[in-house]
């Protein structure tokens, strides 16, 4: 929906996540629904395409949830009752009456009467509209969620500084030069929507990023991306389990400095901020000596983001 359409044929939205079992056993009645209400159009959209705060400001408040647009507004938003089916039909039952039965000065009235939540959304949607402009929106702790492939890859190269000629970092120690100026470091979350440990440490992560963040220094970029995003082989490649998130790596002049899992949520803060910490007070004689050090680990990780370049140019 562009916001400007005045159809009167509703739209129906389901908002799910992957991880939720009542979200899969809906998707089933949702489609049997669909195919046999042939005057209204239906879409989904996974949890995992937008911010916490993205579905907070459209009013998605948990999974799943609908909502249904007509004339360009949103008409109705809610989350189903325990039986989904006969709650989604009931509510398209009475927009179709409302319809049939409704003339301009009609719609007005509802429209009044619903004007601060009507605005409220178009409001939302402007905003996502916007923010779909930029490949990596950052909520209001300063978190950019990524989705796909490509946005990882960009932020990455954001980790070269200035100073720095190479693009992955290289095949040996002498590829890369540096000045000694700060570079920015980019720290990227991989989570799992199936992991219970994933879903707490995304609540701790945000909390790291707004606190680290909030003395306005740009030493760090943090970002996030859900697994099912990544392609299986390029998460082999990058020695990235699905089956063992959260986990980190941090990212400085392109090239990874750090890579670990943290499945214990208990210790999640401890080991975040101690390899944030790390980064931060390494000298530039330290950091050639762990290049040196490292130089087999941060070579495989240079050449699977080379791999997973060379597949997104594939037509």
């Amino acid at each position: 929906d562009n916001g400007t359409s005045r159809s009167t044929t509703p739209m129906v939205v389901l908002f799910f996540a992957d991880y939720c079992l009542r979200c899969r056993r809906s998707n089933v009645s949702y489609k049997k629904i669909a195919f046999k209400m042939k005057h209204t159009r239906f879409t989904r959209l996974e949890s995992s395409m937008m911010s916490p705060r993205q579905c907070k400001s459209l009013g998605v408040s948990r999974f799943p949830f609908l909502q249904v647009y007509q004339r360009g507004e949103c008409v109705a938003s809610f989350a189903p009752g325990g039986n989904f089916e006969s709650s989604l039909k009931e509510v398209l039952r009475d927009i179709h009456h409302f319809s049939k039965n409704t003339d301009q000065g009609n719609w007005q009235l509802f429209s009044r009467a619903h004007n601060m939540e009507m605005r409220q959304n178009k409001k939302a949607r402007n905003r996502l509209r916007v923010e779909c402009l930029d490949p990596s929106p950052e909520d209001e702790t300063g978190l950019r969620t990524l989705t796909l492939e490509t946005q990882l890859l960009d932020v990455i190269r954001q980790s070269s500084s200035t100073n720095s000629h190479s693009k992955y970092g290289g095949d040996d120690e002498d590829s890369t030069e540096t000045t000694g100026e700060t570079s920015t470091c980019t720290v990227v979350l991989f989570h799992s929507q199936f992991q219970k440990a994933s879903m707490r440490a995304q609540y701790q992560y945000a909390q790291i990023a707004k606190k680290m963040l909030a003395g306005g220094k740009n030493e760090f970029l943090f970002t996030r991306i859900e697994t099912s995003n990544l392609d299986s082989l390029s998460l082999h490649e990058l020695q990235v389990s699905d089956t063992e998130t959260p986990h980190l790596q941090i990212y400085r002049e392109g090239q990874c400095v750090a890579s670990f899992s943290i499945p214990q949520t208990y210790v999640f803060n401890r080991m975040v901020y101690a390899a944030l910490s790390q980064a931060q007070k390494r000298s530039q004689e330290q950091w050639n000596d762990f290049r040196r050090d490292f130089a087999q680990e941060i070579q495989d990780v240079d050449q699977a983001l080379r791999s997973i370049e060379q597949r997104q140019l594939r037509p």
